[in-house]
C-alpha cells in the first residue's frame, strides 16, 4: 500500500514539473505584460485621467449624516452605561 501511494505521488510530481509547469511558461512569455507586477508609469507628456463623482455628498447631506453618526453613538454610549449597572 505504501509503495502505490508513494508512485502516485511521484507520478503526480513529475507530471506538475514536466508537463504543467512547461505549459504555464509558454502562455505567459512576456514577463512585463503580468498582471501581478505594477503599471509602468506614465509618460510626463501623456495626460493624467480626470475623475468626476456623479454621487457626490452635498454639506447638507453631510451635516444629516453627521447627525445620524452621533445619535448613533450616543446611543451605544447609553446601552453601555446601562449594562454597566447590572
Amino acid at each position: 500500500m505504501n509503495d502505490l501511494l508513494f508512485i502516485a505521488l511521484l507520478i503526480a510530481l513529475l507530471y506538475y514539473f514536466f508537463i504543467y509547469l512547461p505549459q504555464q511558461k509558454k502562455s505567459n512569455p512576456d514577463p512585463d505584460n503580468n498582471s501581478f507586477t505594477y503599471p509602468k508609469p506614465k509618460k510626463e507628456t501623456e495626460p493624467g485621467p480626470t475623475f468626476e463623482f456623479p454621487g457626490a455628498i452635498s454639506q447638507k447631506e453631510t451635516q444629516e449624516l453627521e447627525n445620524t453618526l452621533d445619535y448613533l453613538i450616543n446611543g451605544m454610549d447609553e446601552l453601555s452605561q446601562d449594562l454597566d449597572k447590572y
